[in-house]
């Protein structure tokens, strides 16, 4: 991306009036790639400078610790997993997590989409 304009409402440049405003985004030519550009085996793709690769989430597995061991646990984010598959006969997902020395409570909140691309955002609080 080469840079982004901002214009202020009302913008008469688009179609339907333009009342909120509008953003243009403007990319670099194709031969001003850098070197991270990938083109090989399929469609071209670039690593983009302030995005990171998917990584890991750390899951400590106490059931392995000496039974001795006294650091404690802090973790506020208990467990995340980026991608969800429920099975298909009653849609359950089922998980186990170690919990942390200081929870009382558990919050759980799930964001996805539902099987017709609707937005789905659920909090709950388990005592």
């Amino acid at each position: 991306m080469a840079y982004v304009k901002t214009m202020p409402p009302p913008f008469m440049g688009g179609f339907g009036g333009g009342s909120g405003g509008a953003s243009a985004i403007y990319t670099k030519r194709g031969d001003e790639r850098g070197p991270s550009s990938n083109t090989s085996g399929g469609l071209p793709h670039q690593l983009i400078a302030g995005y990171s690769s998917m990584k890991q989430f750390y899951v400590p597995n106490y059931d392995r610790l000496d039974e001795n061991y006294e650091k404690p646990d802090l973790r506020s984010t208990l467990y995340w997993v980026p991608t969800v598959l429920t099975d298909s006969q009653n849609s359950e997902f089922h998980f186990n997590f170690f919990n942390n020395d200081i929870s009382k409570s558990f919050k759980v909140v799930l964001e996805g989409m539902d099987s017709d691309g609707r937005l789905i955002h659920v909090e709950k609080t388990i005592e």
